[in-house]
């Protein structure tokens, strides 16, 4: 009876070395509440541009909506 081979190893006893390395995380980063800077870009938007401004979440998701596999809602539209 022969042992079977691992798969991408010359010989049954030949196995792979395991290293594992510890890493400290990232501290976490706090968003402040982004609402009151989006009400005054919302404004200062509507006071440059001939047209309509919109900031809600479900424009802004209707926008960005592509066949892309990255998706970057935009601020506003």
């Amino acid at each position: 009876m022969t042992t079977p081979l691992h798969a991408g190893y010359e010989s049954a006893g030949e196995t792979p070395e395991i290293v594992v390395t510890a890493v400290d995380l990232p501290t976490p980063v706090r968003w402040t509440d982004a609402e009151p800077r989006l009400d005054a870009l919302h404004r200062d938007l509507l006071a440059a541009v001939d047209g309509d401004v919109r900031v809600d979440a479900g424009a802004r998701a209707a926008y960005s909506t592509d066949s892309s596999n990255y998706r970057q809602p935009p601020i506003a539209v």
